[in-house]
C-alpha cells in the first residue's frame, strides 16, 4: 500500500468475494481514471467506505486481493516494475491500463482453468479459452484452443491462436460456433 500511497493511487480491496473503494472514487471513477464505460461497473459491483484506509487496516487479515487504481496511465509501468519487484511473493497483473491488481501468488485464471480442468477430469488438450484483456494471456497459453476477441488488447491477440469477432457483435457465440463446427481446429 506504501507503493500506491508514494503515487497517489486509489485502491480497490476484495475482502468474500466483494470489492470496497472509498466514497470519493466510488462517487467519480472517472476522476480517478477510470474511463466512462466502467464507471456504471463500479457503481454497481463495488461498495462504498468513508475511509479505504480505516476500512484496510480493520480487515487487513480478511482482504484477499486488492488493485490499484491509477488515474495516470504512464506510471503504469513504472508501479508494475516496483510491485514486481517489491512483492514477488504476490501475483501481480493488469486487467485494464488503470487497473493494476496485487493477490496470492496461487491465483490466476490459467491456474482456475487448470484446477477447473483436474476436478472435472478433462485433459488440457481438450480445453478452449476466451479473452480480451492481458490477465487473460496466461490462461489462453495454457489452453488447447485460444481465442481472443476482435477488440481484446493487442497483447491478448497475440497470445491466442485465434480471433473471433468483438464481444458486442457476439465473439463469444461465434468462436463456439466455429469450434464446435471445426471451423477452427
Amino acid at each position: 500500500f506504501k507503493i500506491g500511497q508514494s503515487v497517489g493511487t486509489e485502491y480497490e480491496i476484495f475482502i468474500n468475494g466483494k470489492g470496497y473503494v472509498s466514497q470519493k472514487y466510488y462517487d467519480n471513477p472517472a476522476l480517478y481514471g477510470m474511463p466512462e464505460n466502467l464507471v456504471e461497473y463500479i457503481r454497481t459491483s463495488r461498495v462504498p467506505v468513508p475511509d479505504i484506509f480505516e476500512h484496510i487496516k480493520k480487515y487487513a487479515s480478511e482482504i484477499e486481493s486488492f488493485a490499484y487504481v491509477i488515474k495516470d496511465v504512464k506510471m503504469h509501468d513504472e508501479v508494475m516494475g516496483m510491485l514486481k519487484e517489491k512483492c514477488p511473493d504476490n501475483y501481480v497483473l493488469d486487467s485494464e491500463p488503470q487497473w493494476i491488481e496485487v493477490m496470492n501468488n496461487q491465483s490466476g485464471k490459467d491456474k482456475g482453468v487448470r484446477h477447473l480442468a483436474n476436478l472435472l477430469n478433462v485433459n488440457m488438450d481438450e480445453v478452449a479459452a476466451f479473452g480480451d484483456g492481458d490477465n487473460d494471456i496466461e490462461m489462453l497459453q495454457c489452453a488447447k484452443v485460444s481465442v481472443a476477441m476482435n477488440n481484446a488488447s493487442p497483447k491478448c491477440k497475440a497470445a491466442a491462436k485465434y480471433i473471433s469477432r468483438d464481444v458486442k457483435e457476439d465473439g463469444l457465440s461465434y468462436g463456439i460456433e466455429c469450434i464446435l463446427n471445426g471451423d477452427w481446429e
